[in-house]
């Protein structure tokens, strides 16, 4: 049960973020923003490494405790 809902949290969050990203990236391109967005762009992708990292680490905890 803690799996399923740390799992989804998880998930949550990497679609959100995946949301921002490309609202963030293409919002840079249309608008021509300053560097600071891209930074902010570029903040996004680290987010996006981190959430997927830590879902694929509850998936391997999940497969070595069956």
């Amino acid at each position: 049960l803690n799996f399923q809902i740390e799992a989804k949290y998880w998930g949550r969050f990497v679609l959100f973020v995946l949301f921002a990203q490309i609202l963030s990236g293409l919002s840079n391109v249309i608008f021509q923003w300053p560097m600071i967005a891209a930074l902010i762009h570029t903040g996004g992708a680290a987010a996006l490494i981190i959430g997927l990292t830590k879902l694929l680490l509850l998936s391997f905890q999940k497969s070595l405790s069956k």
